[in-house]
């Protein structure tokens, strides 16, 4: 069985009606179940599918566009066609059957898309300690002090960049640090009471900085791109910290399984465009 479903395009004033029927091609045959509110196999709107079922043996599709005189340069149909597993194994696992790999999370345009980050920080009584975002460097319930931290960029663009400050008793108020520059001290006993992030380069405003921050016997603190951010008091020492940066703009299209229908050996489509009469 497979589900054909209407997809929206980018772009397209017009929605371009598609009927879909059997090729005369193929010795199987298709018996086609439209959705609610779809007529006659025809699929007019995003969203519109039907599921069509494949029985004896291979077939094909007879995909009728039908395009509006006003509409010249109409944007092509996006149709997607996924199968659908019936079989009695369906959901279950066996220990020769491979694992499928896991999907990351699609990102649209618009929407942040994370970056990898290191942070690596010397805690009382642990020493140099790595972590990668989103992950905590220290613990936030506890009171183990971060004595010093750094942030690392892999593949870094050259045009922004992080910059960071913090205050600890002993090195006093640090100038601003760059990704994979070391603020604080080691093995000093020497707390940081306050700190700062933000971007810097003319590529900032495409990235977003955020995260929060852990002061000794405090409520976490977001992180707001060049904020001193301290304890209640400004004596309470750092505990714990949670840095991520995510890039602003870029698109990552939906993953999707491969259908068999793409595959030319095992199904042919066939597209005709038709005036309404």
């Amino acid at each position: 069985m497979y589900l054909l479903r209407y997809g929206a395009k980018d772009g397209a004033a017009v929605s371009i009606p598609i009927t879909i029927h059997a090729a005369p091609v193929g010795k199987g045959s298709i018996d086609f179940f439209p959705a609610e509110g779809v007529t006659k196999n025809t699929l007019r709107h995003p969203g519109d599918c039907l599921v069509a079922r494949v029985k004896s043996h291979q077939a094909g599709l007879v995909v009728s566009e039908y395009h509006p005189a006003q509409a010249e340069h109409a944007h092509p149909v996006n149709l997607h066609i996924d199968r659908v597993d019936t079989s009695e194994n369906f959901g279950r696992t066996s220990p020769t059957s491979k694992e499928p790999e896991p999907v990351k999370p699609a990102n649209v345009e618009g929407q942040p898309q994370p970056l990898p980050l290191k942070l690596l920080g010397h805690l009382e009584g642990r020493g140099d300690v790595t972590v990668t975002a989103p992950n905590w460097l220290g613990n936030p319930e506890g009171r183990a002090r971060i004595e010093g931290f750094s942030i690392e960029w892999p593949d870094r663009p050259a045009e922004v960049d992080i910059a960071y400050t913090c205050y600890s008793s002993r090195a006093g108020q640090t100038p601003a640090i760059y990704s994979g520059g070391f603020a604080g001290s080691r093995a000093q006993a020497s707390p940081i009471t306050s700190l700062s992030l933000g971007l810097v380069g003319t590529e900032a405003q495409r990235y977003q900085l955020s995260g929060q921050v852990v002061f000794a016997g405090c409520p976490p603190l977001a992180i707001e791109p060049g904020k001193k951010l301290s304890g209640a008091k400004g004596t309470e020492q750092l505990v714990a910290m949670q840095v991520t940066l995510a890039c602003k703009q870029g698109e990552v299209t939906v993953p999707r399984s491969p259908s068999p229908w793409n595959n030319p050996e095992v199904t042919q489509i066939f597209r005709a465009k038709q005036k309404p009469s």
